[in-house]
Parts: C-alpha cells; sequence; structure tokens
C-alpha cells in the first residue's frame, strides 16, 4: 500500500512507476495507493491530488495502463476522508471499480488519530466520523475487499490487562459488520416472511 499523506502531486509517483516498470512487471503482487492529504502552513488538513475520488480513479488507470495489467488499486483511508469533511458515500461509489481495501479508523475530526471505530462522539452521541454511512455505501457497491481495523492508537497507550478487552470489541465490531453485508442474504432465505409495521413513507423508503 502506498501511503500518499503529505504528497502534493502525483507526477513523482507516475515517474518512478515508469523507472520500476520492468521490476514491477515481473512480480505478482497488487499496489494499492491510498487517499491522501496535505497540512498548509497554518496546520489545517487540505486537498491534496490523492484526496478526490477522481483523481484516484484517473491516477490508478494512468498506472495500470504504464504496466500494461491490472496490478493498482486503490485504498481508502475513513480517517483522512473525516479530516477533509468528505462525503464517505460519494467517495466509495466513486472508486467502486478500483476499491480494494478499506482502512476504518476515526479521529476527532480535526488531528489524524488512527484510533478504532466509534471512538468520538460530538454533542449527545453523535459521531464524529460517519461510519453508517461508509458501511451501508460499501454494502450498496457489493464490495469484496479487505476491510482494516487501526489499533494504532489504542493499543500504544493502553494497559496490557486491557488489551484483551479491546481484541473483543474489535471482534465485535467484524461480526456485527458481517451481519450487515450478509443481511440481505437472510431476507432472501425461502419461505422467510417480512413485516413492516406503519404503511407510509418510511414504508416506501423501507421497500
Amino acid at each position: 500500500m502506498i501511503d500518499t499523506c503529505e504528497e502534493k502531486n502525483a507526477e513523482g509517483l507516475l515517474q518512478m512507476i515508469e523507472n520500476n516498470k520492468k521490476k514491477l512487471c515481473g512480480k505478482k503482487f497488487e499496489i494499492y495507493i491510498e487517499n491522501g492529504y496535505v497540512r498548509g502552513n497554518n496546520g489545517d488538513v487540505t486537498y491534496s491530488e490523492f484526496s478526490e475520488w477522481r483523481h484516484l480513479t484517473e491516477l490508478v488507470k494512468k498506472c495500470n495502463n504504464i504496466l500494461g495489467r491490472q496490478q493498482f488499486g486503490i485504498c481508502l483511508n475513513m480517517g483522512y476522508m473525516n479530516l477533509l469533511g468528505q462525503n464517505p458515500r460519494k467517495m466509495i461509489a466513486g472508486t467502486a471499480e478500483y476499491l480494494k481495501v478499506f482502512h476504518m479508523n476515526d479521529n476527532d475530526g480535526k488531528r489524524d488519530m488512527h484510533q478504532i471505530p466509534y471512538s468520538f462522539t460530538t454533542g449527545r452521541g453523535a459521531l464524529s466520523t460517519d461510519l453508517y454511512r461508509a458501511i451501508g455505501q460499501l454494502i450498496a457497491i457489493g464490495y469484496e475487499g479487505y476491510l482494516i481495523f487501526d489499533t494504532t492508537g489504542i493499543f500504544k497507550r493502553s494497559p496490557m490487562d486491557l488489551q484483551d478487552a479491546f481484541l473483543n470489541l474489535l471482534n465485535g465490531l467484524a461480526r456485527v459488520w458481517e451481519d450487515e453485508f450478509h443481511f440481505e442474504d437472510k431476507l432472501n432465505q425461502p419461505g422467510k416472511k417480512i413485516i413492516l409495521f406503519g404503511a407510509g413513507a418510511m414504508a416506501k423508503t423501507y421497500l
């Protein structure tokens, strides 16, 4: 995976791939380019050429064209999207063709903290990171790639006695999201009956 944080443009990456074309063509592994950001002189997080889905997909196409085969893909970092205030649904839908890895981590919307999901809320329990839209859109595109939890922040500072509990928390997250990914399979079981209470606008939305 290529981390593009603090990289301002993609031209250097394309040149590096061109210079190493023969070496890369001899390998069977895939390479994933991650969305990134840069910090301005005042420390604010701003867009780079790796931040927006259109630029990412075009870059991956160019990389694959250089090698003459589909070896490059995209890794989307949820934490970076949150820092930039991006809509995860648009990012996921726009990169769906090349999306291979989803890097799931959380932050407060201001600092790149690499914490586990659901770690931050604002106000009275509102999530800082739009996790539900992200998972919903991954399901909508039929995503079958990798989902990676970031544990850098929590395990670096937590006491050893708590780390088993945090592993159980991550395991619970995986089970919950796996159930959501396979929810449609449950609805499609033979003989399954579905009852909707209420016949108003919400029922139409569910249908």
